[in-house]
């Protein structure tokens, strides 16, 4: 047996060998056709990630995003139209000297541009972008263009976008980005725009933040927002809203030029705006000082909604004429408080009731008043203690004048008319006073808001 085993040995040994011969003899045929191939000028079959990028295989051409970069980054400029860029294309801290124009591209992996010098005018009108755009820190010092392509095909970004501190030096275009322009949050918090930027018809799937922004005129006409606008802190010395639907706009420590807001048929579920911020407003301001208050309201915030009232009350009597603006600016406006700032009626009553205690003691102190046993004048002394009793006495009637059930105390029959306006008066200021104070109460306003 050992000896048949023996006689083996040579036959597997060479079986052996020739196994191993055949992967190198493979290896060495593969490269020998390829070369052959090459030799004879046909084309060579290429790995599938080669495929997918850089062949036309029956549809738009599809480019390597690193081919389109390195032209970028080498001075070049790069025109295409409807052509598929594909993998990321990475421009950061690049100065890019030529122009770079894709309109109707799609590129299928991000947009890297972080730090990046466009100096050329940048077109990206109607392309899709697939993954994150990071334009942080970019520059742009020609016109940058994200609008609608050649087929009004909309630029669709379905990425996060975040522009945050880019400056943009001339026209920056989002406008006619209809279709889910903005698939995700597009941030340009502090982004610098020194001309006019135009986000007309754009379309916000979630939140677009524009905190401490710098713009020169924007426009955010016929904008819809799924989420919010978060304008807070922004400066600008025009805004246009025509026709904006979002489901919150805030505006809060924004700064504008005088008329530097336009608000008009706006779908703006809650607004935050200042009240002071009103005068900046273009055109008729009651409609955004009711859509102030109504947000307010929303968020339980009485005193922004309290005073965007008052404020719009204080217009609504502007229009009146000289008679009824003058009644309704003393009694509705100053006494009252238009019901909704509790200390205008206290201060009134307390106003009221002092002159009145006034009246009160100077004129008993005229009836009262004898000289002396002597025929001499009073000592200032002796003056001053008959002031104070009269004029106790006179807080004290004043203040009893409120209570119900009193009789009056008048001098005579003819002061009795005045004295029940006087109690009128006290009663209905203080009516005025708990009413206010109740609109001012969240629970209180409720249950005055039921028994409407």
């Amino acid at each position: 047996m050992a000896n048949g085993l023996s006689s083996l040995r040579p036959i597997i040994r060479c079986r052996r060998l020739r196994s191993a011969k055949l992967p190198l003899l493979s290896g060495f045929a593969l490269v020998s056709m390829t070369v052959a191939i090459a030799a004879l000028g046909l084309p060579s079959p290429a790995p599938a990630s080669v495929a997918a990028c850089g062949r036309k295989t029956g549809g738009p051409a599809v480019i390597a995003s690193t081919s389109v970069a390195a032209k970028l980054k080498g001075g070049r400029s790069v025109v295409a139209r409807g052509v598929t860029l594909c993998g990321d294309l990475d421009l950061a801290g690049a100065r890019v000297k030529g122009l770079f124009e894709c309109r109707g591209c799609t590129l299928s992996g991000r947009l890297l541009a972080a730090e990046a010098v466009f100096e050329s005018t940048v077109d990206l009108s109607g392309t899709r972008v697939a993954e994150l755009i990071d334009m942080q820190g970019a520059r742009f010092e020609r016109p940058a263009v994200f609008d609608a392509g050649p087929d009004n095909s909309p630029a669709t970004f379905e990425g996060r976008v975040d522009f945050s501190l880019a400056t943009f030096q001339e026209l920056a275009a989002f406008s006619r980005a209809v279709s889910a322009a903005f698939a995700r949050d597009a941030v340009f918090t502090q982004t610098e725009f020194d001309d006019h930027t135009a986000f007309d018809g754009a379309t916000f799937a979630n939140n677009g933040i524009f905190i401490g922004a710098d713009f020169t005129s924007v426009s955010f006409d016929d904008v819809r927002a799924a989420g919010s606008l978060d304008l807070t802190g922004v400066s600008a010395v025009s805004a246009s809203f025509t026709d904006t639907v979002a489901d919150s706009v805030s505006l809060r420590d924004a700064t504008f030029s005088r008329s530097g807001i336009v608000l008009y048929r706006v779908g703006i579920r809650d607004i935050d705006l200042a009240v002071d911020d009103v005068a900046y407003v273009k055109g008729e301001p009651s409609a955004t000082l009711k859509l102030i208050e109504q947000s307010a309201k929303n968020r339980g915030d009485l005193a922004v909604a309290n005073d965007a009232y008052f404020e719009e009350r204080v217009l609504a009597s502007d229009r009146h004429g000289p008679l009824v603006h003058g009644l309704d600016a003393f009694f509705y406006r100053w006494a009252a408080g238009y019901l909704v700032r509790p200390w205008n009626p206290l201060l009134a009553l307390l106003t009221v009731a002092l002159v009145v205690a006034a009246i009160r003691m100077v004129w008993r102190g005229l009836r009262r008043a004898t000289p002396n046993a002597a025929g001499a004048k009073p000592s200032w002394t002796q003056r001053a203690g008959q002031h104070m009793v009269l004029g106790g006495h006179a807080m004290l009637d004043t203040a009893g004048t409120v209570l119900p059930g009193r009789a009056d105390v008048a001098d005579s029959d003819s002061l009795r008319l005045l004295h029940r306006v006087e109690r009128f008066a006290y009663r209905a200021l203080i009516v005025c006073a708990l009413i206010a104070l109740a609109n001012s109460n969240p629970s209180l306003r409720q249950v005055l808001d039921s028994m409407r």
